[in-house]
């Protein structure tokens, strides 16, 4: 009995290819500028240093979020995605100024290397817009100088 040959229904091979597609992810470029900007601007808004993105838990963090993202490097953040996010600012602005009445204002303090920076603004309606950062370095503010 042993030596009879059993007959069995024939495997299945199931096509995964209906399957697979939702495990794929494919971002486009324009799509890949969005998604690094989007943790660009917290990291400009927060003040969190760029080398942050280099580190084993970001990627972790990002890796969990979307398996398939690579998220920017140190320089990318410093270069691009910064003039990037620098002039939709800057646009904004431009566009909330246009034909608004308001009030120049300039401002200094010292650094934490005791240098001196000076900070020109324009208020409009409480608002107040940066127009210029000026990190005077040369001339160091020292307590004898106003002696």
């Amino acid at each position: 009995m042993m030596d009879e040959e059993v007959d069995q229904p024939p495997v299945k091979i199931q096509c995964l290819e209906g399957n697979i597609k939702k495990f794929i992810s494919k971002t486009s470029d324009k799509d890949k500028m969005m998604i690094d900007l989007a943790p660009a601007k917290t990291f400009y808004a927060c003040n969190i240093p760029f080398a942050v993105v280099e580190s084993e838990s970001y990627r972790n963090l990002t890796h969990i979020l979307r398996l398939s993202f690579k998220s920017p490097s140190c320089k990318e953040m410093a270069d691009p995605l910064l003039d990037a996010v620098y002039n939709e600012m800057n646009g904004l602005v431009c566009k909330n100024l246009k034909g608004k009445e308001g009030t120049y204002i300039i401002d200094g303090w010292s650094n934490i290397h005791n240098e001196p920076i000076i900070v020109s603004f324009i208020q409009v309606n409480g608002e107040l817009y940066i127009v210029d950062v000026e990190n005077t370095g040369a001339t160091k503010k020292f307590s004898r100088i106003f002696s």
